[in-house]
């Protein structure tokens, strides 16, 4: 029994205004089945439409304890308008309108084929209970959704004076968002190395990383997908990419694209990269190359 307690009050956290809506209908049932005699009471499940005149009936008493002096000027209005209102109202530039004691409002959506509550959304006060419980229904609802689209959908039913305000504020003291988003530290950035901010000739200091691989087909035959890589090399003081296809992570295949590369941009002063096996490899082979060709040299002489 204290476990069902629990979740009954779990659920109406979450969803107050299901709660609220629940206890008015069944009010109004209540009330119905007192006029009507025994054999026309209503006794099984609250419907849907029961749930909707609650809901308008809810709006509709708060929108009385807040916007009591527009509702008795329109009501004495034939037209049922603000215009010529002389008392401050928040809802005065919102063009309302007066439709069986609720107050909506009228857009440029007004003769649209769409739904009705959506053509002449109901006015919500600002910083009454009634929006701030509809808010934060709607807020579990969408799986706790951002002030943005919080907002949009609050006003695809109603129009909440100050809106904005509002979302905010159900968002911002919402115990599962604050969790959810923790403060994350900044970090400093260290200065930048002088190859990065020294002015020199492009791909002179050069970075060097492989990227895949990637699966593409023989230009020949019906052969399988064969796997490739493609080097980029970004010169380190202006945005200048170069980008080569290896065959392989082989340091044989490194040498060959570096070849391509300096016979493409010209003479490349350093390369910095990951020490990754096929760059190690293949600075090994380069430095082999190199110690045989002055070996020649020195012969040759």
């Amino acid at each position: 029994m204290w476990r069902s307690l629990m979740v009954k009050e779990q659920m109406i956290e979450r969803k107050p205004t299901v709660a609220l809506h629940a206890v008015i209908a069944y009010c109004q049932r209540f009330a119905t089945n007192c006029r009507s005699p025994k054999s026309k009471r209503n006794t099984e499940f609250l419907t849907a439409q029961e749930y909707e005149n609650a809901l308008k009936t809810l709006v509709r008493l708060s929108q009385q304890a807040v916007f009591q002096a527009e509702l008795q000027y329109m009501q004495g209005k034939e037209k049922g308008s603000l215009e010529g209102f002389q008392l401050k109202s928040s809802i005065k530039d919102l063009n309302p309108s007066l439709d069986s004691g609720l107050l909506r409002v009228q857009g440029r959506i007004s003769r649209s084929p769409g739904i009705y509550d959506s053509r002449f959304p109901m006015i919500l006060p600002a910083n009454h209970h009634l929006s701030k419980l509809i808010a934060k229904s709607i807020h579990h609802q969408t799986l706790h959704s951002g002030p943005t689209q919080l907002l949009a959908i609050i006003k695809q039913r109603f129009w909440p004076v100050r809106g904005r305000d509002l979302a905010r504020r159900t968002v911002g003291q919402c115990v599962t968002c604050f969790r959810c988003r923790p403060k994350t530290s900044d970090q400093y950035m260290a200065p930048l190395p002088p190859v990065r901010i020294t002015t020199a000739k492009v791909f002179e200091h050069t970075g060097l990383d492989y990227c895949g691989p990637f699966l593409v087909r023989q230009l020949a035959g019906r052969g399988a997908s064969v796997k490739v890589w493609v080097a980029v090399y970004g010169c380190f003081v202006v945005k200048a990419v170069v980008l080569d296809i290896v065959a392989g992570l082989s340091a044989a295949a490194c040498v060959s694209s570096l070849r391509r590369f300096v016979s493409r941009v010209g003479r490349v002063r350093v390369i910095h990269c990951d020490n990754s096996t096929s760059f190690v490899g293949a600075n090994r082979e380069i430095k082999e190359m190199r110690q045989q060709f002055f070996e020649q040299l020195k012969s040759s002489k």
